[in-house]
């Protein structure tokens, strides 16, 4: 079993309070990737998620000053491709797993 650092989920699962969802109610899985998590977040679990037909994977990569960066990966053909790199300052609309905005520098507050 894997567990996404952020899961987005349909809404009615949410509203029920299920304590696990089941991949068919995650529509967008998320790793933060730490240098302990590298392989894990770059190969094995988009291979699983993706098995597991989740429709969006995002990678958030920190670069050196601990900025932002997401890879969003869409499903297609029973793996992910990559959509979009996104870097910190820069902004893209993406229309998967639905539309919005996104912008990886909001991702972060100041830092001490």
């Amino acid at each position: 079993m894997l567990i996404p650092d952020i899961s987005v989920v349909r809404a009615e699962p949410a509203v029920e309070g299920v304590p696990l969802f089941t991949p068919a109610d995650v529509v967008l899985a998320v790793e933060i990737v730490s240098p302990l998590s590298r392989k894990m977040d770059r190969l094995v679990k988009p291979a699983a998620y993706a098995e597991a037909g989740i429709a969006s994977y995002w990678r958030v990569e920190l670069d050196a000053a601990s900025l932002p960066m997401v890879v969003v990966h869409d499903l297609a053909d029973g793996g992910y491709r990559e959509s979009a790199v996104v870097p910190a300052g820069a902004e893209v609309m993406l229309d998967q797993p639905y539309p919005l905005t996104l912008a990886p520098a909001t991702l972060v507050g100041p830092r001490a």
